[in-house]
């Protein structure tokens, strides 16, 4: 009997093994990747605020705001400018947004052109204006002229 349960449970996972390869999984942030020079930890995605700043400093969006917060560490030995620029949100229907790099002044958390040194990290966010009502469903690393984009379903 308890071979038979053994063999069960194999077949079992195997089967669930492939059916996970076969589609990308859905992440939970935080979640760490690298790209280019920097490992990249993706803290949290908040979207839905239609202004950002205060009384006098202050921004509306043509949409709604998400709100990336994450950190990059350097993994080179020399100093390198942070591409925050070159980090992507995908919607449900496949549409690119860019980090508004001006943006993250009103919210005290700049990622904009930062020199990182080597084995530092930097933390801030980045903020898109994404139409309202928009699924975010994945975040995209540029790999730079030579390398591969890193995705991340989220």
């Amino acid at each position: 009997m308890k071979k038979l349960l053994s063999a069960i449970a194999i077949v079992g996972m195997l089967s669930l093994g492939s059916a996970a390869s076969a589609s990308p999984a859905l992440t939970k942030l935080p979640k760490t990747a690298k790209a280019q020079d920097f490992s990249w930890t993706f803290k949290k995605l908040t979207c839905g605020a239609t202004k950002i700043g205060d009384q006098y400093f202050n921004s509306k969006a043509d949409g709604m705001y998400c709100q990336l917060d994450a950190s990059a560490k350097n993994l080179t030995k020399k100093s390198s400018y942070l591409p925050s620029s070159d980090v992507l949100l995908i919607d449900s229907k496949g549409n690119e947004y860019e980090n508004s790099s001006g943006l993250s002044l009103y919210k005290s958390c700049v990622f904009f052109l930062d020199k990182v040194s080597a084995g530092n990290t930097k933390t801030g966010c980045m903020i898109y204006d994404v139409p309202k009502g928009t699924k975010i469903t994945k975040i995209v690393i540029s790999g730079g002229l030579f390398g591969d984009d890193t995705t991340i379903v989220i």
